[in-house]
């Protein structure tokens, strides 16, 4: 009894445990509200138009982590250890993010037309919901308050945020606004959040932002091998949907296979906010302790696989009733597909602790390895599956790929195999 107090009362005192609950409650009310609202919208607009939508996401969701340059896996680490340069290194990321924003929108609406020709309204709807990716280069300041564990401020603009742009899509199903409309409110969340993001980070006396191109060029020195794993990283974690709306002539298989992803990632802020919060206090650790350090990560390890397990045996089991209840009858067939991809959902989350893992003892140069292993596996598979299988067979892809990247991917190098280690070490709760 003495034991589990002692447990309890840790836990209450834990700066670490606190960011978490304050991310993590943010992201319940940011994940309630979005899915309410996307299944009434996927009720209303129907399995052909919801796949429209959805097929341009995937393209701006593919971006969407090449935009990020591979800076937000090492901003927490230069903001820890450079606190007195924060303005600087906050500023010159947002302006590199935006730049390559730029860029890639303008791709974005290229491959559009490569593959599906002039199609008026999936450029449109694209190009829309594209633009969520100038705003989203500013979320750079919610690193800031990561790095201080102070999460709880960017929990209340996250709020605010989601209030208003689900206030606007009420408006627009009320209204009985058509596709397009729907498109825009991609990035009114967004846009709502950098603005505030901006004004609070004035409010709390951050650093005067400046720009430094040599610490620019410095930052995608350390980030590179970052760029080349995102965009890799995206073209497996996107590329399903791309190939079922371009190799299945039927476009709301796209409806039915996100219907099927958005489930799978229903709970995925939970171990998100832990990661999150867990990597500062490793990173401290990490300076003054090797033992306490590699403890603290087998420990973020084990939290992250048992609660992965816990909700692939909820969907196992009550995944259809769950559809059935949520979406209604129209996509049932999303079902099958759901069960198979949340198999791979373990895996995924396993991989992003390596990473950060790979951040910490300066291996990152084997991130784009990994990357390129699981681009060669997805695409492969993919072109195998989906003519035969469909959906069901981009899901079969896109598990073994996360298995593969995940979990193996690291014995191919003498120099990351300690990771493996660390899986087996968690999986039985072993800390010494």
């Amino acid at each position: 009894m003495r034991m589990v107090k002692s447990i309890i009362e840790r836990f209450k005192n834990s700066k670490i445990i606190k960011n978490s609950i304050w991310m993590i409650l943010a992201t319940i009310i940011q994940m309630f509200i979005s899915l309410f609202l996307n299944i009434f919208i996927a009720r209303y607009l129907g399995a052909n138009n919801y796949g429209v939508i959805n097929y341009g996401l995937s393209f701006v969701n593919f971006f969407a982590s090449v935009c990020t340059l591979g800076l937000n896996t090492i901003v927490i680490k230069y903001l820890v250890t450079e606190k007195e340069n924060q303005g600087q290194i906050i500023w010159t990321c947002i302006l590199l993010r935006i730049i390559s924003s730029i860029i890639s929108i303008m791709l974005i609406l290229i491959v559009i037309v490569f593959l599906k020709g002039y199609d008026q309204l999936i450029l449109i709807t694209t190009f829309l919901q594209s633009i969520t990716l100038i705003f989203d280069s500013f979320s750079i300041i919610n690193l800031w308050y990561q790095s201080k564990l102070e999460s709880k401020y960017t929990a209340v603009v996250t709020f605010i945020a989601y209030i208003v742009m689900a206030l606007y899509k009420i408006i627009l199903l009320i209204a009985k606004k058509n596709v397009i409309w729907f498109a825009a409110s991609h990035c009114v969340s967004s846009l709502v959040t950098s603005i505030l993001l901006i004004i609070l980070y004035k409010k709390h006396n951050g650093q005067k932002f400046s720009f430094s191109l040599p610490k620019g060029k410095e930052l995608l020195k350390q980030s590179y091998h970052f760029i080349i794993s995102g965009l890799m990283v995206a073209v497996y974690a996107q590329t399903d949907k791309i190939m079922i709306g371009s190799m299945i002539k039927d476009i709301s298989a796209v409806g039915y296979y996100s219907v099927a992803t958005t489930v799978v990632s229903l709970w995925s802020f939970i171990p998100t906010a832990i990661i999150n919060s867990f990597q500062p206090n490793i990173l401290e650790t990490k300076k003054v302790d090797s033992n306490s350090y590699e403890k603290k990560l087998v420990q973020l390890y084990t939290i992250v696989i048992y609660l992965s397990i816990l909700y692939t045996l909820f969907i196992l089991v009550f995944g259809r009733l769950l559809v059935l209840i949520l979406y209604g009858n129209e996509y049932l067939p999303a079902v099958v597909s759901l069960k198979i991809a949340i198999i791979g959902c373990l895996f995924s989350f396993v991989g992003v602790i390596r990473e950060f893992w790979l951040i910490c003892e300066n291996k990152q140069k084997y991130a784009k390895w990994f990357a390129l292993i699981g681009v060669i596996t997805n695409i492969v598979l993919n072109f195998i599956m989906i003519p035969f299988l469909g959906i069901e067979g981009a899901a079969i892809a896109t598990t073994i790929t996360q298995i593969m990247t995940g979990l193996f991917a690291p014995l191919f190098f003498r120099d990351t195999r300690l990771a493996f280690k660390h899986f087996l070490k968690a999986l039985i709760f072993q800390y010494q």
